[in-house]
């Protein structure tokens, strides 16, 4: 982390107080240095963010104190509605649902400067809570495929993460709503726990198809 991004956003880290930041204002700018570029150079690597947003999205954890910022500003209203876990919970976006590239924040590297593509919303909510923001990285990690931000699918049982088959689906839908993330088996237990949480047929089938899954039957 540079000396200027530990000035700009260190402060914020942890502070827990949205009203800390913007201090009764509806837009400020941004706690993070803007991404440098080159004349002629676009801002955010187009190529890049397609090819992260074209596959099933695989969440990883980042330190927001680390990024650098493409708008100048963010908006009070938006920060808002990402600080209630809503999002991580459904899916649901604040704006811009139909956009595959917003549904996660997406954050791409160039020279050193990893860049949000997507997400400064997102971003200012996990530094103010201090805590990781979860976003589309290059990565060799391996990660479970992401239903909604903190539900995913894995091909076997993940070790300390319960399954959702019979009673148990109870227990993850309560972890889920205390904000926890939660792996399930398949696609049918992913589709029993967005029912239990009040999404509807619609957005059911909306999250696996944005996944790579059909929705069961």
């Amino acid at each position: 982390m540079t000396p200027e991004q530990e000035y700009r956003s260190g402060g914020l880290w942890g502070c827990g107080d949205l009203e800390a930041f913007f201090k009764g204002a509806p837009q400020v700018n941004v706690p993070w240095p803007s991404a440098g570029r080159r004349k002629s150079e676009p801002r955010i690597p187009a190529s890049e963010v397609k090819a992260l947003v074209a596959g099933s999205a695989r969440l990883h954890e980042v330190d927001p104190r680390t990024l650098f910022a493409t708008q100048p500003w963010v908006l009070r209203a938006h920060t808002d509605c990402y600080s209630t876990g809503e999002w991580e919970v459904s899916g649901r976006t604040s704006a811009d649902m139909h956009s595959f590239a917003n549904r996660y924040p997406t954050f791409v590297e160039r020279r050193g400067q990893l860049i949000i593509a997507t997400g400064h919303h997102r971003s200012l909510v996990a530094l103010i809570e201090g805590r990781p923001v979860l976003a589309r990285i290059a990565s060799s990690d391996a990660q479970p495929v992401a239903i909604t931000p903190h539900l995913a699918i894995v091909a076997i049982e993940p070790p300390g993460n319960e399954l959702s088959d019979g009673d148990q689906v109870d227990l993850l839908v309560t972890r889920l709503q205390q904000g926890h993330r939660i792996s399930v088996a398949d696609r049918t237990a992913a589709a029993e726990v967005l029912l239990r949480v009040g999404l509807d047929q619609l957005e059911i089938a909306d999250r696996m198809l944005r996944a790579g899954f059909d929705a069961p039957g």
